[in-house]
């Protein structure tokens, strides 16, 4: 993706560091259910973005991990309470909207963090809320069997809003950060995600 040293798009660029990190940790989960009300007086449940303070305070590669994730998290919680979703549920749109739409059920699991009962309990319920539909793939042999997840209008609405929150998130990460170092910071973060590939791969 071209990058402009202009001011007028470094918004553009927080959104470019956003999506980066997010294809390196794409693991985003909340952990605790809890009732909300909405505006039209139904009870649904919903998640909370909870933040363990001692663990992001720690060094390592896990607790990098896991502040980048918790950060990502604390801008995708309004998403989730505005459209009665959980984060799993947001989460799951948000990967969806950057990957290519076909996958087996044992890789949405493992990237998103999700049981398998959890994966298939947001599936379901994405799907009656019009969010999405889902269309199974002709197995192929020797290959894990693959849905094909289709985005539908009601989650196209949410795609500002993940905008917003993935721009929110660049923001709060590079804070204070000149455009020449937010520039550089996304070239070595492709570069390192190269160099996972090669060995992952």
């Amino acid at each position: 993706m071209p990058l402009s040293s202009t001011g007028a798009n470094k918004n553009q660029l927080f959104i470019d560091v956003a999506t980066e990190l997010s294809r390196i940790d794409n693991s985003y989960t909340g952990l605790l259910d809890f009732k909300v009300i909405n505006d039209e007086g139904i009870v649904v449940v919903t998640e909370r973005n909870i933040i363990y303070r001692e663990a992001i305070q720690e060094d390592g590669i896990l607790s990098e991990a896991y502040r980048s994730r918790k950060l990502m998290e604390h801008y995708l919680e309004p998403v989730a309470l505005k459209h009665g979703l959980t984060i799993s549920e947001v989460s799951f749109l948000l990967y969806v909207f950057q990957s290519d739409g076909t996958y087996s059920r044992k890789r949405l699991a493992d990237i998103l963090g999700l049981s398998r009962g959890r994966l298939t309990s947001a599936i379901q319920k994405l799907s009656l809320k019009g969010f999405i539909k889902t269309e199974e793939q002709k197995e192929k042999k020797g290959e894990e069997k693959k849905i094909r997840i289709l985005l539908q209008p009601e989650a196209e609405l949410l795609l500002p809003e993940f905008q917003i929150a993935m721009e929110d998130y660049g923001k709060a990460m590079l804070a204070g950060f000149s455009q020449e170092e937010i520039e550089d910071y996304i070239q070595m973060s492709r570069r390192i995600k190269e160099n996972i590939q090669k060995i992952l791969k």
